[in-house]
């Protein structure tokens, strides 16, 4: 049960504020290394920063997702996720 749950928090959830579509991305966490999610009040297990390109993101996992840490560039227009360093 645990496990599903881990799965279906590790996308990244974009909602158009203009029209409210949303949109989900899949993002490859190595989901298989967390051994213990510890759930609080407010859980910062990611943070999401624009870049120069009004259409890409980068989404960094937190030491509190218990995984080492990893970036992402993400793609709304593309609807895609790739690893960075």
């Amino acid at each position: 049960m645990l496990r599903r749950s881990i799965r279906e928090i590790i996308f990244t959830l974009l909602r158009e504020v203009s029209s409210g579509k949303e949109m989900y991305i899949p993002i490859n966490v190595q989901t298989c290394k967390i051994i213990v999610l510890e759930v609080n009040e407010v859980n910062y297990w990611v943070m999401l920063e624009p870049t120069d390109n009004g259409s890409q993101y980068i989404l960094s996992t937190t030491k509190e997702l218990s995984i080492p840490e990893e970036k992402f560039k993400i793609d709304v227009i593309a609807g895609t996720s790739t690893r960075v360093n």
